[in-house]
């Protein structure tokens, strides 16, 4: 019984949505960017998605995020705010096609 358990906990992950790729990328140092851009590997439910920006001299504005309507498009973050050199965290929260709420963050450098 704790095998098949497992096996069942096992395939819902593989069907919940996941971060897949970001621009920038994971713990890269870049230019300061004028957007976020992340893509997930399925559509996010749009209206339920938050995307907050944390620099070295605490929160960044940020626009609304936005979804293009082509397939496999990411979620764009206008960068509003300020972006001095340092270290950042993006913090992020969605939900899947089945409503099961999704969150993460990552983190990546402005030189």
């Amino acid at each position: 019984m704790k095998t098949l358990l497992l096996g069942a906990a096992f395939v819902a992950a593989l069907f919940h949505l996941k971060l897949d790729r970001s621009l920038p990328a994971k713990d890269t140092t870049v230019a300061a960017p004028t957007e976020l851009s992340l893509w997930y590997s399925q559509t996010p439910n749009l209206p339920v998605t938050r995307v907050t920006l944390t620099g070295p001299n605490g929160p960044v504005a940020v626009g609304k995020p936005t979804l293009a309507s082509a397939p496999k498009s990411p979620v764009i973050v206008p960068i509003t705010g300020p972006m001095p050199a340092g270290a950042y965290t993006v913090n992020w929260i969605t939900a899947s096609s089945d409503g099961h709420p999704i969150k993460g963050s990552y983190g990546f450098t402005v030189k």
